[in-house]
């Protein structure tokens, strides 16, 4: 049904959720709509694909597909590209080494915002945070290269620094009360790996 449907515009195109999977039918019945058919083909956006599990996900371009397929390296014919795939690996290794670097002095700030030292490590380890998500945003080809040797992604840097922001407002209130500056002891995201 599926195939038919991209093939003929005149039919068209449902499906219905089964466990994971999606069964598809030549008709308007099923739980969501892809095609009215009415000569028309089925428009999907790369979102919906995913979705409904025919596309295995998305990426942002070529080079992405081919590293999630496990080709690191290839060659267009009738093209000579081979400075632009030196230049691609250069560029996600020296983003890959810095998002090591950050992520080292963002541990070693967590782990010194103690005491007194508080608050000024936190605001430390606040930039460094948010300068490794602008460089994950910046950079996909080297965000699952990131994600996968330090373990973290986009969604756990921004809880983190959600949580340090709050830590910080915090300190401010009790600042401003006269109860003093002084953290707990416990660092915010830290114990791994202080150095670099």
């Amino acid at each position: 049904a599926l195939v038919r449907a991209f093939i003929d515009p005149d039919v068209p195109l449902s499906g219905t959720w089964k466990g994971k999977e999606v069964e598809w039918e030549e008709s308007t019945d099923g739980d969501f709509v892809i095609d009215v058919g009415e000569k028309q083909m089925p428009m999907l956006s790369a979102t919906t694909a995913t979705e409904v599990g025919i596309s295995k996900g998305i990426v942002h371009s070529l080079n992405d597909v081919l590293l999630a397929q496990g080709i690191r390296e290839y060659h267009i014919v009738g093209e000579d590209i081979t400075q632009e795939i030196k230049d691609y690996v250069a560029n996600w290794r020296a983003d890959l080494k810095k998002a090591g670097e950050i992520w080292g002095d963002a541990q070693q700030f967590a782990n010194w915002a103690v005491g007194e030292d508080t608050e000024r490590y936190l605001r430390l380890q606040l930039k460094e945070l948010k300068k490794l998500l602008r460089l994950i945003k910046r950079s996909p080809s080297a965000s699952l290269r990131i994600s996968m040797k330090y373990r973290i992604t986009e969604k756990n840097l921004e809880q983190l620094i959600e949580q340090i922001e709050e830590a910080l407002r915090l300190l401010r209130e009790n600042e401003d009360g006269g109860r003093g500056r002084g953290g707990s002891g416990r660092p915010i995201g830290g114990g791994g790996g202080g150095g670099r």
